[in-house]
Formats: structure tokens, C-alpha cells, sequence
């Protein structure tokens, strides 16, 4: 069945419910939709939307599809998936639009679970990447066994700050690193201790006692008896 969409001057929104457990979505964004305001209810007690796509369509959505993530898009979504670039053969490339679809979810949908590391501190994507023929055009596809990272932490999702990244490198990269830097030269604690042949565990203990950064790279392990479990 087809959606049913409107025009935005032939909509009469209705007022919200006022109660504790209602959440107003009133200009939350879910994926390419804005929602514009509330809609009503139907005789299942199912709450309705008025959404706006990025596509320029007006459509209405029940509040459980918002949430869940069933409902991104006006539909555009799904047909440019079909249309675009050869994906119309099922499954080839999918890899690409799934690392598109997911960036999208934890920068725009509050409900997702990793929004509060992405959305919630600013990290936004750029109205270009909004369509995925974009994003494919501007990032070629996904190579395998590699992940979409931003080489900049604190900034977002656009063509100069992203790159496809192997698990290590993006390992590397979170915000929750430390980096330590020796002669001059910037690494995480888990690159010193490998290049260091030391414990990580060890070095990371050494680094937040507050150790200077030549004693606690260069210093051997401090042996201890079977009694203790943390040396140094």
C-alpha cells in the first residue's frame, strides 16, 4: 500500500497529550524525516506524526516507527537503494549502505543506542551525505573488513574528515585513548606498549599514577610475590 502524503497547508495539527510518560517529537529528526507536530491517534491508541522528508515530501508516521527505526524516510529511502548505482541486485554492496545507514541512526536518532557518543555531543552528518548515491560518490564502497571512521574525533561525518579504516586504526582513534607522547614522537598506550614489549595494563597503571613518561616506557616490571596482582 502506498503512503499517503500531504501538503503542509492542508494539515491541521492537533495538541499533544500532556502526561508524564508522552514525549513531544515535535522537531526531533529520525533519519530524513523532521517531525513538524502531532497528528493525533487512532482507535488503537497508536500516536501519528506529521513528518517532513529531506526529499520535500509530507507524510504521516505512527510514533513506534520513529522510535524503532522502521520509518527513515518518506519511502525515497528504500527506492533509491533499488535505483542507485546497481544496488537493485539483492545484497551487492550492501556492506556500503549499511556503514551509510548506521552513521545516519547514531547522529540523528535519539533511540539509537550509541546517539549519546554521536548526536547528543554534536557530531553531525553533512546535508550532502543525507542521500546515499552521495555518500557512495564522494567514499567509493566498502572495502572489505574496513569501517567508516572520522580522522578527526570532534568533528563530523563529511568527504575530508572520513575514510574507510581498519579495526586497529580506528581502535586507535577513540575518544576514550590515551596518548602519550616520548622524544617527540605521539602514540596510544597500546602502540608504546607493543613497541615497548611491556604489558599494556602495566603501562596504563604506570602513566595514571602519575609516572614521568621516560621511567614508566623504559623501567622494567617491578617483580613481585605470588601474594600481590598488580606490580609497579
Amino acid at each position: 500500500m502506498a503512503k499517503k502524503f500531504y501538503k503542509e497547508s492542508e494539515i491541521v495539527f492537533s495538541e499533544p497529550p500532556i502526561h508524564g510518560n508522552f514525549k513531544d517529537l515535535t522537531n526531533q529528526i529520525y533519519g530524513r524525516l523532521c517531525v513538524l507536530g502531532y497528528f493525533g491517534k487512532n482507535k488503537n491508541n497508536n500516536h501519528s506524526w506529521i513528518c517532513r522528508c529531506t526529499c520535500g515530501n509530507v507524510t504521516k508516521v505512527y510514533s513506534s516507527h520513529l522510535k524503532n527505526g522502521d520509518s527513515t524516510s518518506c519511502g525515497c529511502y528504500n527506492k533509491e537503494k533499488l535505483i542507485t548505482h546497481g544496488y537493485a541486485i539483492r545484497g551487492k554492496n550492501d556492506a556500503t549502505y549499511t556503514s551509510w545507514r548506521s552513521m545516519l541512526a547514531r547522529c540523528q536518532n535519539p533511540n539509537n543506542t550509541a546517539y549519546s557518543y554521536y548526536g547528543e555531543r554534536g557530531i553531525k552528518v553533512c546535508e550532502r551525505w543525507f542521500k546515499f548515491e552521495n555518500f557512495l560518490a564522494d567514499m567509493g564502497e566498502r572495502p572489505k573488513g574496513l569501517t567508516l571512521e572520522r580522522i578527526e574525533n570532534d568533528k563530523g561525518y563529511y568527504q575530508t574528515n572520513c575514510k574507510w579504516a581498519t579495526r586497529k586504526e580506528q581502535n586507535n582513534n577513540t575518544r576514550s585513548n590515551v596518548f602519550v607522547t616520548y622524544n617527540g614522537k605521539t602514540q596510544t598506550i597500546s602502540e608504546w606498549a607493543r613497541e615497548s614489549n611491556m604489558n599494556h595494563s602495566c603501562l596504563l597503571r604506570r602513566i595514571n599514577k602519575g609516572w614521568p613518561v621516560e621511567k614508566a616506557l623504559t623501567m622494567p616490571p617491578i617483580k613481585t610475590n605470588p601474594s600481590k596482582s598488580q606490580p609497579d
